[in-house]
């Protein structure tokens, strides 16, 4: 299935951005959580921003959940391909059923 044929949602899945080291520690963890609600909030209405611990299904991924889809999508349009600690961030559309269900494997 490619980028193209991807139903818009309101969930956006970021991939590329964290490593089990940065979710280590709570405190670091905690200010990743503090960081991620500034910067991606500047898209639009963020409702939701999870991020799955070490050990946890989705690990090193973050899941961002905002109020509208055109908030989402200026969300993937903003951060899709920056770099983040040298690392080429994903950001894609995420099934809102699953997110909802934390599905996140």
């Amino acid at each position: 299935m490619n980028a193209g044929t991807v139903q818009a949602t309101r969930v956006v899945e970021l991939q590329n951005m964290l490593t089990n080291d940065d979710l280590a520690n709570e405190e670091e963890y905690t200010d990743i959580l503090e960081d991620t609600k500034e910067e991606c909030g500047q898209y639009g209405q963020l409702l939701n921003v999870f991020i799955p611990k070490a050990g946890e299904p989705g690990v090193t991924k973050i899941f961002l959940e905002y109020a509208s889809t055109d908030d989402s999508s200026k969300a993937i349009t903003g951060l899709q391909g920056r770099t983040f600690d040298g690392r080429r961030v994903q950001a894609t559309f995420f099934d809102e059923a699953k997110f909802a269900n934390k599905e996140f494997a």
